[in-house]
């Protein structure tokens, strides 16, 4: 009898907890960079210096992660495609520039990337920004050197939604992608964890739209120590 309450304790804690997480990847923008400042600043710069009328009432934190094109057609739709290609450049070579002082670290970054060093587990970043955009910036980020891996939008031929990122960097980690939590605020992110077959977490602090609960996902936390609960 006390054999089967124990068994039936066990499948009760394994319900609650879950897999074992081994390793952490995170997305960068809006999950461990608040980078909306200097990307919206990028964004205005340029349609003004074109002189380019455009709707600033537009909540465009849910578009931040979709890139500059995805937010200069949120603000203008009605540009042609070289239009769009030329703005996107330019905002880029302005970020580049700029957003090494517009961007900051969310709080609690520093405290989950120590406790995850401290109890040695290994962590990295998936991102779909491209690496001279990450290196313009990722500076901001508390122990970015301590990562293990780093792996952005021009480093391989497909970027996230494909798992193919994560499931690399993964490797990278030495950790098995079911016991691999990937946190993000996208629904790209969301997507290319479930099809890695890893623990999809929403950063629900980051730029979300109001339906993100739709996404496919295996949990939220409304703050990056809310990771504490998945460290069992």
């Amino acid at each position: 009898m006390q054999q089967n309450q124990s068994s039936q304790q066990n499948r009760h804690r394994v319900q609650i907890h879950g897999p074992q997480i081994n390793g952490i990847l995170f997305d960068l923008d809006g999950t461990l960079l608040d980078s909306a400042p200097g990307i919206l600043n990028a964004l205005f710069s340029i349609l003004e210096k074109h002189g380019v009328p455009y709707n600033d009432q537009i909540d465009l934190n849910p578009f931040i992660g979709e890139g500059l094109m995805a937010l200069v057609t949120q603000c203008v739709p009605n540009l042609s495609q070289a239009q769009y290609q030329q703005y996107t450049q330019e905002g880029f070579a302005h970020y580049i520039k700029h957003a090494s002082t517009q961007t900051h670290a969310f709080p609690e970054a520093k405290a989950i990337l120590s406790m995850l060093n401290q109890r040695k587990i290994p962590w990295g970043i998936v991102t779909n920004k491209t690496r001279a955009l990450t290196q313009s910036v990722i500076s901001a980020l508390p122990y970015y050197d301590t990562a293990k891996v780093l792996i952005c939008a021009d480093d391989l031929e497909v970027k996230k939604p494909h798992p193919k990122p994560l499931l690399m960097a993964a490797e990278k980690l030495g950790t098995l992608p079911e016991h691999t939590l990937y946190l993000g605020d996208a629904i790209n992110d969301m997507l290319a964890a479930k099809a890695a077959n890893m623990i999809a977490v929403i950063a629900q602090y980051g730029y979300v739209p109001n339906n993100f609960k739709d996404w496919p996902h295996d949990g939220v936390v409304s703050t990056l120590l809310g990771l504490k609960k998945w460290l069992i």
